[in-house]
């Protein structure tokens, strides 16, 4: 799914300020399940010949199915757009928007790959942002979501932050 050029709710939203599309790293994803799927239908190893046995070729060919299955259902249309008075955000065939004022909190965690859940891999730092949305709706940001993504993060904290700053200082009516 990508997003129209016009967004139908982007007038409401005013002129954008940025665009955030898929991270690539779904593709290196696509491309290693597809890759493992192959080498189990065929039997054959890419790198150095020979043939897989059966039962290899079995766990290579379920391997690749749910590689490629999972990332493509994960972040397929994955693509923000940010605009002055709010945010228009797709990922996984679900589409949220709103206004600044709508987010409740923004929540940072700081997480490290790690080889089979226990040794972390050095260089492998990334930071996930959650959005919390006044509707109870949320997204994350992560890169492996969208290019940029830190900067996506912190655009969105520095709008929600002014938006904050704008209501508290608007006379009460």
């Amino acid at each position: 799914m990508s997003m129209s050029p016009a967004p139908s709710g982007s007038a409401q939203y005013g002129a954008q300020i940025g665009e955030f599309p898929g991270s690539p790293i779904r593709y290196l994803a696509i491309v290693i399940g597809v890759i493992a799927l192959f080498m189990g239908i065929t039997g054959n190893v890419i790198i150095g010949g020979g043939q897989w046995d059966t039962s290899s070729r079995w766990v290579l060919a379920f391997f690749g199915i749910v590689l490629f299955v999972a990332f493509y259902l994960k972040l397929r249309g994955a693509q923000a757009r940010l605009y002055e008075r709010g945010f228009v955000v797709a990922r996984a065939g679900k589409e949220t928007s709103g206004h600044w004022q709508d987010i409740v909190r923004m929540t940072r965690q700081t997480k490290q790959w790690r080889l089979f859940y226990l040794i972390p891999i050095p260089g492998t730092v990334s930071h996930e942002y959650t959005v919390y949305l006044r509707s109870s709706d949320k997204f994350d940001i992560t890169g492996e979501y969208y290019t940029n993504s830190e900067k996506m993060a912190d655009e969105i904290q520095r709008q929600w932050r002014q938006a904050r700053a704008a209501s508290a200082n608007a006379p009460a009516s």
